[in-house]
């Protein structure tokens, strides 16, 4: 048994080869918008709803976006976030207080059942009523509020600056599905072939 592979002249093989290219040109957006569709929902439906990131507000969720550009035979895939505070969930890093003292931190009694402050220390200390305090003091860098028959109740720890951890969403998710969107690339050569 025997294989005859012919080839035609130069002019033929480069013909051949420019529709190969151009096909893949075309396909070549096709596959970078499954591509990042792909990874901006996994982004939100993983790493924004369990694991690194609980969903607290819906907020940094909501607001991941994506977007593909093709020109010249080559396609780029964006996916990013508007929201402020991604970028130290994403890289951690240090927050300091600027116009104030101190960062108040709500502990656990300022919290609602979403895990977000039912109000600020600031309304607290001008209202102590709206959380159901007579009034409210500062002891060891922690604001009490004052209840009935004398109850003391912790509600904000007073820092200066707080060191946040990575909690990366979007380099954690690049790399979990790194092979799934190779795969997606693959398949659109092997496609355009």
């Amino acid at each position: 048994m025997s294989v005859t592979i012919s080839i035609g002249s130069a002019s033929d093989v480069a013909a051949a080869l420019g529709q190969i290219a151009a096909r893949l040109g075309q396909d070549l957006k096709s596959e970078m918008t499954s591509a990042t569709t792909m990874l901006r929902e996994y982004i939100m439906t993983d790493k924004l709803s369990g694991n690194p990131l609980k969903q607290r507000t819906g907020e940094l969720r909501n607001s991941i976006m994506s977007e593909v550009s093709a020109t010249d035979g080559q396609a780029v895939g964006t996916i990013g976030t508007s929201v402020i505070y991604a970028r130290i969930q994403e890289f951690g890093g240090k927050i300091s207080a600027r116009s104030v003292a101190n960062l108040t931190i709500p502990l656990a009694a300022a919290l609602g059942g979403d895990g977000v402050a039912r109000f600020t220390a600031r309304d607290l200390i001008a209202n102590p009523a709206i959380g159901g305090f007579s009034g409210t003091f500062v002891r060891k860098q922690i604001l009490f509020g004052k209840g009935p028959k004398g109850a003391i109740t912790p509600l904000f720890k007073l820092q200066p600056s707080v060191e946040l951890p990575s909690r990366s969403f979007f380099g954690s998710a690049l790399a979990e599905k790194q092979n799934d969107i190779l795969d997606v690339f693959r398949a659109g050569v092997s496609e355009a072939l």
